[in-house]
């Protein structure tokens, strides 16, 4: 999914490289830390378990030096295009999905193994 609207956004067809690197960059880098939180607790993450703050601090911390990098000029010093902020509701969205997912998955495995790792 996240492929799909990359390549969608930056071109359909004629995709823009600096740009779907950026776009990757940022989804990869903010759904991994999104999975530590998922991945960390039987339950569900923030309500039946909150993570210590130095975790929380450090994960809107990067999450939000992510963003700023591919929203900002910073991204082409890597040869990145910059995100344009028409692809953030999208980027979150497809967070948003990879989450549920996640959370699924884990009901899935516990479900069928008794517990979690």
């Amino acid at each position: 999914l996240c492929y799909f609207v990359l390549w969608y956004f930056s071109g359909a067809g004629n995709p823009s490289a600096a740009l779907f690197q950026c776009g990757v960059f940022a989804y990869g880098t903010i759904s991994q830390l999104i999975t530590v939180h998922i991945l960390r607790t039987e339950g569900r993450p923030f309500l039946d378990s909150r993570p210590a703050p130095s975790l929380l601090v450090s994960t809107i911390c990067f999450s939000l030096f992510t963003l700023g990098f591919c929203l900002s000029g910073m991204a082409k010093a890597l040869d990145m295009a910059t995100l344009p902020l028409r692809l953030l509701p999208w980027l979150l969205l497809i967070l948003a999905a990879y989450c549920l997912v996640l959370q699924l998955m884990k009901r899935l495995y516990i479900k069928k193994f008794g517990n979690w790792l």
